[in-house]
């Protein structure tokens, strides 16, 4: 094993390394060797998710993780599709342990982990979600025999239980069909252009990215304080673009902090589910 310098970010990495731990950017060395070890690689994984076909690629990263169980990206990336699924409990819980492995998750983008824990916030407040089932039962004592209704649906659950777990380990032995993948195909595009609209909709993320195009240009982002969203001014321009205002008190080059009004615009491009910086200013007072 040598070190050899990341293409993306120039930093120096393991040349068995899979991806950047720094920035996440994929070796091509790395997506080489995995294949020859007959490992799925994160696109493969991408791209079976983008179809639809979420079981599958949730069974790719079980193989990924096998090999690899201390990969934070990897658990990163396990977290977003069991939130896909729906499955928030697992989500977080993957969500954790990546942050144990890497506390900064820098090998994400600020857009993407925001997302992933503002889906497991709102999934808290909702009744029925896995992230918040719980059963209150009594003591051992005064609890009552279950009623024939009971056991009936003690039974259907169980059987559903079972049935589920059957269709999740085909979908890991049995690819889809032409026509399946059609099908699934078809269901994320339109998914997909719903996420769309509403992030067009969403100036939360927008404040978001902004700050995160911003922290780029501070001499020290680390001491960067941004202002309240009651302080920002939110333009819509039309085509997913957004003007955002703001201001920023971070230290200048000689340590002292100062306020620095900054007015991003910024677009979100749906095909890509990504914002791109169209022009940025940064003015101290």
């Amino acid at each position: 094993m040598a070190l050899i310098s990341c293409k993306e970010c120039s930093k120096q990495i393991s040349d068995m390394a899979v991806a950047c731990p720094q920035c996440g950017a994929p070796q091509s060395h790395g997506t080489s060797e995995m294949a020859a070890n007959n490992f799925p690689t994160l696109n493969q994984v991408q791209q079976a998710a983008n179809l639809g076909q979420l079981d599958e690629a949730l069974c790719m990263m079980d193989k990924v993780l096998k090999a690899h169980p201390n990969n934070a990206k990897s658990h990163f990336v396990r977290a977003k599709l069991f939130a896909m699924q729906g499955r928030f409990k697992s989500s977080g819980d993957e969500l954790r342990t990546a942050e144990r492995l890497k506390p900064d998750l820098s090998f994400a983008t600020p857009h993407a982990v925001q997302e992933l824990k503002n889906q497991l916030a709102a999934a808290t407040k909702l009744p029925g979600q896995e992230a918040n089932l719980i059963i209150k039962t009594k003591s051992p004592k005064s609890q009552n025999p279950p009623s024939e209704q009971q056991k009936r649906v003690q039974q259907v659950t169980t059987v559903a239980v079972l049935i589920g777990a059957f269709l999740i380990f085909r979908s890991c032995t049995a690819p889809l069909t032409p026509e399946e993948q059609a099908k699934a195909a078809a269901a994320k595009s339109e998914e997909l252009a719903q996420k769309a609209v509403k992030r067009c909709e969403d100036n939360t993320m927008a404040k978001i990215q902004a700050e995160d195009f911003v922290l780029k240009n501070l001499k020290a982002p680390s001491t960067a304080d941004f202002s309240s969203r009651s302080n920002n001014q939110f333009t819509y321009l039309g085509e997913c673009k957004y003007d955002v205002q703001g201001y920023v008190d971070a230290q200048n080059s000689f340590g002292a902090k100062i306020r620095s009004n900054y007015h991003v615009i910024l677009q979100y491009q749906k095909d890509f589910d990504r914002y791109v910086l169209l022009n940025i200013e940064i003015k101290g007072e």
